[in-house]
């Protein structure tokens, strides 16, 4: 069986391997943990019908490895991440998949492959060589859609991190018709604030959001807004109104309970951050609803099996 994910091969120009060390680096596939692969899917979420649609989220952690550029912003053990990705995806079957930090054409290459019943929609937005997916969004559906929009986030400010400004965080638009449902889905990533002064950015790029939703919302469509958020449901609710529900799990980004949180970046000991310790549990996953229609929500968190640094979440969406 031909490996999910594959090193890039180095280019013999002297040049271009030059390139490809400091800006491509390679991919590591060692893993520091053995984690339990266990899992099934909530059959009462991801049950497929008529006047239903089903969701699954989740942020996958897929970030590129630059050792000599960025030495601790990479996340390994990422080819037994992903086979455990797929065999949940061919479990559970869901209609439309929601995914953020797949920063590596690479990988999206590896999830049209492994899933050859999905549909894959990014953001098309690459580098030169057409090695990055810069936005870090993709869309699977195995329902009809069609392809609508990248919108990137506002350029963030000098102060804020190299990490924050390397990718081009915004939200990519989708739109879904299936068993009597047609629903605008719009896929997001924003700012992950480390400080109560960073979040001033976080909100901004939630505001940013919101201004485009709502002319879809406004003309009557059902719009569902979901990713990771890295804000708490009592922090967004405010901002959305009273015309949006938001989707209602346990943490999603949980420390005790996924070894993977615990460690942050590179996933060992001696990298351990205790920032990400500090922050306990949060529920930063989520999913918002706004539909003219009598339309139900309900959502759940897939504690199994552990596929990244976040626990990916199940929505059911059905008419009443």
């Amino acid at each position: 069986m031909r490996p999910l994910l594959r090193r890039p091969r180095l280019a013999s120009c002297g040049a271009a391997l030059l390139y490809l060390v400091l800006a491509l680096g390679f991919t590591p596939f060692g893993g520091a943990h053995r984690v339990e692969a266990a899992g099934s899917c909530p059959a009462e979420l991801l049950r497929s019908g008529e006047g239903t649609l089903t969701v699954l989220q989740g942020n996958l952690w897929m970030l590129p490895y630059r050792p000599l550029l960025i030495p601790r912003s990479f996340a390994t053990d990422r080819r037994s991440r992903m086979e455990r990705f797929v065999a949940l995806v061919g479990a559970c079957r869901p209609d439309v998949i929601a995914l953020q930090e797949v920063f590596e054409s690479s990988v999206v290459r590896s999830l049209d492959r492994a899933l050859p019943d999905y549909r894959v929609h990014t953001s098309g937005a690459r580098d030169a060589l057409g090695s990055v997916n810069r936005s870090g969004l993709v869309t699977l559906t195995r329902v009809p859609a069609r392809a609508g929009s990248h919108h990137p986030f506002g350029a963030l400010p000098a102060e804020a991190r190299l990490i924050e400004r390397l990718g081009r965080k915004g939200f990519l638009v989708t739109e879904v018709a299936a068993r009597g449902i047609h629903l605008t889905l719009v896929n997001t990533h924003l700012f992950s604030a480390q400080s109560a002064a960073e979040e001033v950015w976080s909100f901004a790029q939630l505001a940013e959001l919101e201004a485009f939703v709502r002319g879809a919302r406004d003309e009557g469509r059902t719009v569902a807004v979901v990713g990771d958020f890295n804000l708490e449901p009592a922090q967004i609710a405010p901002r959305l109104g009273a015309r949006w529900r938001i989707s209602d799990t346990g943490p999603t980004y949980d420390p005790v309970l996924n070894p993977y949180t615990g460690q942050g970046a590179n996933q060992a000991e001696a990298h351990a951050d205790p920032r990400v310790a500090a922050s306990g549990r949060r529920t930063i996953d989520l999913l918002a609803l706004s539909s003219p229609l009598n339309v139900e929500l309900r959502s759940g968190v897939l504690e199994r099996p552990f596929v990244s640094d976040h626990q990916f979440v199940a929505h059911r969406i059905a008419r009443r």
